[in-house]
């Protein structure tokens, strides 16, 4: 995922609106002038006696008469950006395309008669169910196959493709990993926060490596001076690092890049179109696209990288100034803070911590060599979709990858820490802990040095950062490679003669939320094959069959035409046999098309449009909404509270920058 802001911070930060809500159409404008929130004018309720909170008041300037209604909206014209499919509720409650939202289980059964202990009624609501979604995911995929986006996240052949440069950087990658170890930089390897500008030299070698650096480059580099304000995070902490000297500065010798970010960029735009309008700008290096999501009504976000020299406000301001498909793009200068490393929890340090966050590591290991065929005994010329199919069921039946492995660093591991390096849930790490609200923090030397080995493999090998949970898809494509990592936090302090203690709430909460994130790399939830054809699964071969079918037109009792070359035959068996020998092409064409089908069905968290009833929420006058919202209530969340106690001694003072963790889409990053 990419180094900047994305759409969860945005919306942590601006609210729904985005980060400009008033401009261009957003925010939040639901409100009417059908009621005066003074309480004077319009068409509004008495007041209520028993309403206790303090009237709303507002300041009107010039811009908005409180007597009058507010302008109407803008139809949507060639001005305006084509962002796709879009469906506005008209007078009779449905939508344009004939779709209604879900019925629940009692207002099915009053349209259709039933009552509620009807012994056919779940049976006929189910199927009702299995037929609105149907037709649901029929009519998402005919509104968003051609689309790029789509394309890529679901076609058989873009997936393959994908795939293909994925496992080339991998074994790029893996190479690079091998010739630090092999050459000894990792022999005193450490993810200490003390250790921070080692760290970022590790980075940059990986960095100038992949670029085909030589010997004395690479020497250079774990020479060089580091940044301070790489290491920023860290003494943010506390934590003193040791001076240095070096020869060399890491800026001149690491080309770091600027970024701008590009929104509602509309669905149907590909990144071709989008690099062309990026090209006219000065400096251009590279573009990074994600995918289109709901939350932006399926438009898509961008990063652009250029050089340092440019100035990125004219950049930006003339990309702005750009129509594309009849829109305008919304460009921003990227923020950044120039950090290469972040500390995270002192949680971590701790030994059943640690240990637990090694299963992840190694779970997550495990899952990435199996899906990209790294030391694996199994064919290479497998069929990618049916290793896809089979990765899926085997995560979903919870196959035990750890121990099944041929990785190296895994066999490692276990001879390391012999016996500990099983599968332990949630629950008997739990009963492990003492009854007591605090617990005794142990640390174990030999079990980090472990945890800090496998971390760092994921991050260099497979763009996977532990720390963090973020999985950087494609991380060539970003401005800059191995822009972040994230590493350990110092031990919890102690009081002189106290041992160090640790509250067993907040520490259970770090680890379930830990959890929570990571196993979605390393686990599957699978739609069942009943569910699936209710759904309208599809055969490839009927669906080829279908096609030959509809390309054998009968002119005649005896003649027979075939409209993909145009020749006539005697009989619909001579033109079977010519399609399947003249026009393999067509049959591919078929066959992938209902597999594109089938791997949108088969998604588990597969996009679709959320179709809702606004009749459910009538009262749509603020006022009244907050005459009936029950109380405020001013206590804190209990286990809030515990986690905000437990950490106060880390708690650091505002830092005037803002965060540059990427995530790919509101949802948790998928291996897939």
């Amino acid at each position: 995922m990419a180094m900047y802001d994305s759409d969860e911070e945005d919306r942590r930060r601006d609210g729904a609106g985005g980060r400009f809500p008033r401009e261009r159409g957003g925010g939040d404008r639901s409100f009417t002038s059908s009621y005066d929130r003074n309480g004077g004018g319009g068409t509004h309720p008495p007041p209520d006696p028993s309403d206790r909170r303090p009237p709303f008041k507002r300041s009107y300037g010039a811009s908005f008469r409180k007597d009058d209604d507010p302008a109407p909206k803008r139809t949507r014209n060639e001005t305006q950006p084509d962002l796709g499919p879009k469906f506005v509720k008209n007078e009779t409650g449905k939508r344009p395309d004939g779709m209604e939202p879900m019925l629940s289980l009692q207002k099915y059964a009053l349209e259709n008669g039933l009552t509620d202990d009807a012994p056919e009624l779940h049976d006929k609501y189910e199927q009702y169910k299995d037929e609105y979604h149907k037709r649901q995911y029929k009519m998402f995929f005919e509104a968003h196959k051609n689309e790029e986006w789509f394309k890529q996240k679901y076609h058989p052949t873009e997936l393959k493709t994908k795939f293909t440069h994925q496992k080339e950087e991998i074994k790029r990658r893996l190479a690079v990993y091998n010739r630090l170890k092999n050459e000894g930089h990792l022999n005193e390897f450490s993810l200490e926060p003390e250790n921070a500008r080692n760290i970022v030299r590790l980075m940059n070698a990986v960095i100038v490596l992949l670029g085909g650096a030589d010997d004395e480059m690479l020497s250079k580099v774990l020479s060089a001076k580091v940044s301070e304000s790489t290491v920023t995070d860290v003494k943010l902490e506390g934590i003193e690092l040791p001076d240095e000297e070096g020869k060399n500065d890491e800026s001149q010798l690491i080309e770091r890049y600027a970024s701008i970010i590009i929104r509602c960029i509309p669905s149907t735009m590909t990144a071709i179109e989008l690099k062309e309008v990026c090209e006219r700008c000065p400096g251009f290096i590279r573009l990074h696209l994600n995918p289109a999501q709901s939350e932006t009504n399926w438009t898509r976000k961008a990063i652009a990288a250029f050089k340092q020299n440019v100035d990125l406000k004219d950049v930006c301001l003339g990309i702005n100034n750009i129509k594309v498909k009849g829109g305008e793009l919304v460009a921003y200068a990227n923020s950044e803070s120039g950090e290469r490393v972040r500390v995270s929890h002192p949680f971590i340090n701790h030994k059943e911590t640690a240990l637990r966050f090694l299963h992840y590591a190694l779970k997550i290991l495990a899952v990435f060599d199996k899906k990209f065929g790294f030391f694996s005994t199994e064919d290479e010329n497998v069929d990618f979709d049916s290793q896809l199919n089979e990765l899926r069921k085997d995560l979903a039946l919870g196959t035990d990858f750890v121990g099944k492995s041929t990785n190296p660093l895994i066999e490692k591991l276990r001879v390391r820490i012999p016996g500990r390096i099983k599968d332990e849930t949630m629950h008997d790490i739990v009963d492990k802990m003492p009854s007591s609200s605090e617990i005794v923090f142990e640390r174990d030397d030999n079990l980090l040095s472990s945890l800090d080995e496998i971390v760092f493999y994921l991050r260099v090998v497979y763009s996977f950062d532990l720390f963090d949970r973020i999985y950087y898809d494609d991380e060539d494509s970003l401005p800059n490679n191995m822009e972040l990592f994230h590493i350990r936090n110092r031990d919890p302090p102690n009081n002189e003669g106290e041992m160090k203690t640790m509250k067993r709430g907040a520490r259970k909460i770090f680890e379930q939320e830990a959890q929570k994130h990571l196993e979605a790399f390393f686990t599957a939830r699978c739609i069942s094959e009943t569910r699936l054809i209710a759904y309208g699964l599809l055969d490839p071969e009927v669906a080829v069959e279908e096609m030959i079918v509809a390309n054998t037109v009968k002119l005649s009792d005896e003649k027979w035409l075939c409209p993909l070359s145009g020749k006539k035959f005697k009989g619909p068996e001579f033109i079977k046999k010519h399609i399947q020998s003249k026009h393999a092409e067509a049959i591919d064409e078929a066959r992938a098309d209902s597999l594109y089908y089938n791997n949108y069905l088969c998604d588990y968290e597969k996009p679709t449009d959320q179709i809702t009833d606004q009749n459910d929420h009538k009262n749509n006058d603020p006022r009244e909404r907050r005459r009936m919202a029950p109380p405020r209530r001013e206590e804190r969340s209990p286990r809030k509270e515990a986690f905000r106690e437990n950490n106060a001694s880390f708690r650091r003072n505002f830092v005037g920058y803002k965060d540059l963790d990427a995530v790919v889409d509101t949802e948790v990053a998928n291996v897939f």
